[in-house]
């Protein structure tokens, strides 16, 4: 199959869970023997040109020019400016119609006007439709303005509106986790299959753990990594205020989460003593993760399944984590190295524990088990689905719901 994936941001330089997942969904489509070409869209004054790829597409400032004008929000007028651009979504088309794509898959809602408007020309007749979601959007977004303690009714519906009618037209849609299965079979979304976020394997280089032992000394230390994505953030504030007592060893913080967590330094005394290290490198992550005597993964709200439960797993380190954090990953929770607190003294306990006890050595017994959560396991069920949906060939619009479930049962 010739596979285009359609994603709101380059991947050339994947940071964030969003641009790691895609990239591994790539490479799983490959090496099941794909032809797979991934355009990212994006805007030139948030990306710069070093960070994208060859088919990467840049939107211009006549788009820019138009989201400014219409006084809506980004998220919604912004895919609807590109699909109305003639010019610009002329060369998109073109672009497109060379690829001549068996399946195309977008990842996140706010493409599908894209989408929408190459079926709607005609561009995609012989293509099978898959929406490749990461949250279920719609409670995501109600998450987020209950945390900014703010809401935008207009994005609110717009998002709500845009995943019914993805439900209703695309012909598969890939969640991570099975809460967010459900909420689109409650759209009487065609057919709906699991692909859980997975990770790579961790395996640090000698030059990255020598830097690490370096930077920490004898010091035993726990370690919370995460982007800059609000529910992470709003976790880890939530814990630090019941924080009564100075922990046995270093606090290290990583990733673009520090820009969240900032203006709180002087109110928490456990973020004031903290090391922050700002965006860790990709080589010395692993050094991180293999290194830490406990991994934190303090989530409290947000939808989804979190990326960094599986990367924290195949460490194979001690884990203090709350239960929503193994949200997709519920059957791991059982690990002697696991341990959920839900409530802030309870979770700051158990994390001292883990850095005044000996450092635990290697479980090699598990070894079987974590290759689970590579990302080729991970992501089979979608490649599995999708290429049983191209196969069948019963994609066409506005087929019976219960007919593709009946078809696609078995995968």
């Amino acid at each position: 199959m010739r596979i285009l994936i359609l994603g709101p941001w380059p991947i050339a330089h994947a940071r964030h869970g969003g641009q790691i997942r895609a990239e591994s969904i790539i490479e799983t489509y490959r090496e099941r023997g794909h032809e797979v070409k991934f355009v990212g869209i994006y805007d030139p004054t948030n990306v710069p040109r070093s960070h994208t790829g060859r088919h990467d597409f840049c939107i211009d400032s006549a788009v820019m020019s138009y989201v400014s004008r219409s006084g809506q929000p980004w998220e919604i007028s912004l895919w609807e400016a590109f699909a109305d651009v003639p010019a610009l979504y002329g060369a998109f088309e073109a672009l497109v119609r060379d690829f001549c794509p068996d399946v195309v898959q977008f990842e996140e809602p706010y493409l599908w006007p894209v989408v929408r408007s190459l079926r709607n020309k005609g561009e995609l007749a012989r293509a099978r439709i898959v929406h490749s979601s990461y949250n279920f959007e719609t409670d995501y977004r109600k998450e987020l303005a209950r945390i900014a303690g703010k809401s935008d009714g207009r994005i609110l519906r717009h998002v709500a509106l845009q995943e019914a009618e993805i439900s209703r037209e695309c012909d598969l849609v890939v969640t991570v986790s099975d809460d967010d299965a459900a909420s689109f079979r409650a759209l009487n979304a065609r057919h709906v299959v699991v692909a859980r976020n997975g990770s790579r394997r961790i395996e640090p280089t000698e030059e990255a753990l020598a830097a690490v032992d370096a930077y920490v000394g004898d010091t035993s230390f726990a370690l919370f990594v995460s982007s800059a994505h609000p529910p992470n953030a709003e976790g880890l504030l939530n814990f630090v205020t019941g924080m009564k007592h100075k922990l046995p060893g270093k606090l290290l913080i990583g990733g673009t989460v520090d820009r969240l967590l900032e203006p709180h330094y002087r109110t928490h005394r456990l973020l004031r003593d903290a090391h922050i290290l700002g965006m860790v490198d990709a080589e010395l992550l692993p050094a991180l993760l293999a290194r830490a005597c406990v991994i934190l993964l303090p989530k409290t709200s947000g939808g989804g399944s979190n990326l960094k439960t599986s990367e924290a797993l195949l460490a194979n380190r001690p884990i203090v984590a709350t239960s929503l954090a193994f949200t997709g990953f519920e059957s791991w929770s059982d690990l002697s190295s696991v341990e959920i607190a839900n409530e802030s003294p309870r979770f700051w306990e158990l994390v001292a524990q883990r850095l005044e006890a000996p450092r635990t050595p290697y479980n090699a017994e598990l070894d079987e088990r974590r290759e689970q959560l590579l990302w080729r396991v991970c992501l089979a069920p979608m490649v599995d689905a999708v290429e049983r949906c191209f196969e069948l060939g019963i994609a066409e619009r506005g087929a019976p719901a219960e007919i593709m479930r009946a078809e696609l049962a078995h995968v």
